[in-house]
């Protein structure tokens, strides 16, 4: 259910909003949890950051949406689409590529 709301999300903002940029990145980072169809991790340095989407060839590997992985520690790949509407604040649509337990 939660990922065909995310899925939905996705297409819905694709399709009012013009992206502007996608950056891969890869970060190594410990895993929080998940609530309201985002991922949520803590970088090295304290700062929190959150993934909206999982690419489907990373989604089967570790189920994130379970309570099994949290407080592990990943290194994750994502792209960063950065959404646009006019001259509006840029929205940040995080995605995950890739990902592996460290």
């Amino acid at each position: 259910m939660m990922k065909t709301i995310g899925i939905a999300f996705f297409v819905l903002v694709s399709s009012f909003f013009t992206p502007v940029q996608d950056e891969i990145e890869t970060i190594t980072a410990t895993y929080v949890g998940f609530a309201d169809g985002e991922y949520y991790f803590t970088q090295q340095d304290g700062k929190e950051i959150t993934f909206q989407g999982v690419k489907e060839s990373a989604r089967g590997i570790y189920d994130l949406m379970s309570n099994k992985y949290t407080d592990e520690k990943f290194e994750v790949e994502y792209s960063t689409k950065i959404l646009r509407e006019g001259g509006e604040r840029p929205f940040y649509f995080h995605i995950i590529t890739k990902i592996i337990k460290k």
